[in-house]
């Protein structure tokens, strides 16, 4: 949130979506859901990185990918 806001030049603050408060696939939504499903604790949302630049080198980074023109999407969705 803190790079959104410096990109945007507002405040963006984060608030937790109850996952029911979506509709989801019911598999996705008990993934979400249950923590257990993530025992590394880094939850659904961890990526190697390092692995993915390689397979694709043109990758950006979120400051680049922001910087580049997504920041105002990206605030527009935050509104």
């Amino acid at each position: 949130m803190e790079l959104i806001s410096r990109s945007l030049g507002r405040e963006i603050t984060y608030r937790q979506v109850p996952v029911g408060a979506f509709e989801l696939d019911p598999d996705a939504e008990r993934a979400l859901a249950d923590e257990r499903a993530f025992p590394d604790e880094r939850g659904p949302w961890h990526a190697d990185r390092a692995a993915l630049r390689e397979r694709h080198p043109g990758l950006l980074d979120s400051r680049t990918w922001l910087r580049d023109g997504d920041a105002e999407r990206t605030g527009a969705l935050l509104t």
